[in-house]
């Protein structure tokens, strides 16, 4: 996802103990990674919270990553963040909980992952796990300050009074 492919599915694509599979064609077991020897539901069990939360704008992600809006990275050991670029925005990417002083610490193992699609100029759609996306004006000089929300103004003792 996120590199212009049309999905992914780790279903029969690697060896999860299929019994109808001719000896002959079958791997050997010592060259198999732990989890190819495990059942079929302890193997795609690592994919079933990314199947679900995709699952309910399906037809959205496709369509953004066919527009080729739509980035997506995961956490890679020893890399605390990545940043993906959208024109005049970047998105900065940071894994696991942050430590003191606003800096991330990463995740004990790399399981953190975002999908970051642009929906218009200004507006995107932000999804992932055990990861925290922060967006920032590519240059800021042309967007000011991102962070300002919209706030009511504030009435003083002496506007109140004057109002009255």
């Amino acid at each position: 996802m996120g590199h212009q492919t049309i999905g992914f599915s780790p279903f029969g694509l690697d060896f999860t103990r299929i019994h109808s599979i001719p000896d002959a064609a079958r791997p050997k077991v010592e060259l198999l990674p732990p989890w190819a020897l495990t059942g079929t539901k302890e193997f795609v069990a690592p994919f079933v919270p990314t199947y679900s939360m995709i699952a309910p704008m399906a037809r959205e992600v496709a369509r953004l990553n066919f527009e080729g809006k739509l980035q997506a990275v995961a956490e890679e050991q020893g890399k605390l963040t990545q940043t993906l670029s959208f024109g005049a925005w970047d998105a900065t990417v940071s894994y696991g909980v942050w430590e003191r002083y606003g800096r991330p610490a990463g995740n004990p193992q790399p399981m953190g992952g975002a999908l970051v699609a642009q929906l218009n100029d200004n507006q995107f759609l932000v999804s992932g796990f055990y990861s925290r996306v922060d967006f920032r004006p590519a240059a800021p000089d042309k967007h000011g300050d991102f962070y300002a929300s919209k706030r009511e103004p504030t009435r003083t003792a002496s506007s109140s009074s004057a109002a009255s």
